[in-house]
């Protein structure tokens, strides 16, 4: 696979794959935190968000390149010493509310499409995730780059086909283009509780060896993150502002399109997504694990290891499946935000700075120079 490829996509189509699922996957979060504000007010935070992703991601790379940190235990002791473990619970249970909201999506998507019991899709699509863990950062870095490619054919293919058989009901949210107040700090929210990715991801970025590189794949990132948002917003331009109240806003979207096989196309990468989104919060685990397996025995945990930890961690997230996609995204999804910007986002860009700024200031021959 050529460098640039590494340097500059891949890092950003894993952190995309990781918040992709669960609530963006159904177009719950766009609308929880950007439709809900008209379609002016999506669009208008959409773009704040990318920015904002761009630049977070861009001084996250370069923290992680200078000082060789690639999870997120080894991260944030550099970045916050010995308070790092009060993220780790956040983080911990982020990944228990992400499984459950991925649980409860493809539940819900595989009882109303196929009238198969909820719980049995669900189930599957967990145990999908264990067994990709298991088979470690080599097969999941894979899968994710090949599903991204797929999500974004996929994704395209539904936008023309709902924009040349609902052009005007398009064009007339468009011409709306209203803006209610909020989108602002809806859009902080929306990257406050997603920004965590970014340390997940950090596997993805070791091949980066200066501060372009950091830099350049810091903003492909968050342009690659946020590309398929602008997508859904301006299908759901067509059923506004009825979508805003439904569970799964894509899968209501693709109803109203009404052509079975790009539906049936659609829900199969949806349910790729939720794959991605928990296989790749559980490698966070992965990775920590790891990490501190090396530091006391020389050598990582196995795949039987990892594979325990992924099944603990669905089978935990299994009762919280069960109070649905709009309650967990709408109340967990908020509260897991401010813990993202306590604990890791402020650190990083006013103590990560000071520590940039002053390794630069050191002999270049020392680590991480």
């Amino acid at each position: 696979m050529p460098r640039w490829v590494r340097v500059y996509l891949i890092p950003g189509a894993i952190f995309q794959s990781i918040m992709v699922g669960g609530g963006y996957g159904t177009g719950r979060e766009l609308v929880e935190y950007f439709v809900r504000f008209g379609v002016g007010g999506a669009f208008s935070g959409m773009l704040l968000a990318m920015l904002l992703f761009s630049i977070i991601m861009a001084f996250t790379f370069e923290f992680a390149r200078v000082f060789q940190t690639f999870d997120y235990r080894s991260f944030l002791r550099q970045l916050i010493g010995p308070i790092w473990p009060l993220f780790e619970i956040s983080y911990l249970l982020g990944v228990l509310l992400v499984l459950a909201v991925v649980a409860s999506a493809t539940a819900a998507i595989v009882e109303s499409a196929l009238g198969v019991p909820g719980l049995a899709g669900g189930g599957l699509m967990l145990l999908a995730i264990v067994a990709l863990v298991f088979f470690g950062r080599s097969v999941i870095t894979l899968f994710f780059t090949f599903w991204s490619l797929v999500l974004y054919v996929v994704f395209a293919i539904y936008l023309i086909a709902l924009l040349s058989t609902h052009t005007d009901e398009v064009v007339k949210g468009f011409e709306a283009a209203d803006i209610h107040q909020g989108w602002i700090l809806a859009a902080f929210k929306y990257v406050g509780y997603n920004i965590g990715a970014g340390i997940i991801a950090l596997f993805a970025v070791r091949d980066i060896r200066s501060r372009t590189e950091a830099i350049g794949s810091g903003v492909m990132a968050g342009i690659i993150a946020m590309l398929p948002a602008f997508m859904f917003a301006t299908g759901f331009a067509a059923g506004y502002p009825d979508v805003i109240d439904e569970a799964v806003p894509n899968y209501f979207m693709l109803d109203k399109l009404g052509i079975p096989w790009i539906t049936g196309l659609f829900l199969i990468v949806l349910v790729g997504t939720f794959i991605e989104t928990g296989a790749g919060m559980i490698q966070g685990i992965i990775e920590r694990v790891d990490g501190w397996m090396m530091e006391r025995r020389g050598e990582p945990a196995s795949r039987w290891i990892h594979g325990l930890v992924a099944l603990t961690a669905v089978i935990l997230s299994t009762g919280m499946a069960t109070f649905g996609v709009i309650t967990l995204v709408a109340k967990g999804y908020g509260t897991l935000a401010w813990f993202q910007i306590i604990f890791y986002l402020t650190p990083l860009l006013t103590i990560g700075s000071w520590q940039l700024w002053r390794n630069a200031r050191r002999p270049a021959s020392l680590p991480g120079a």
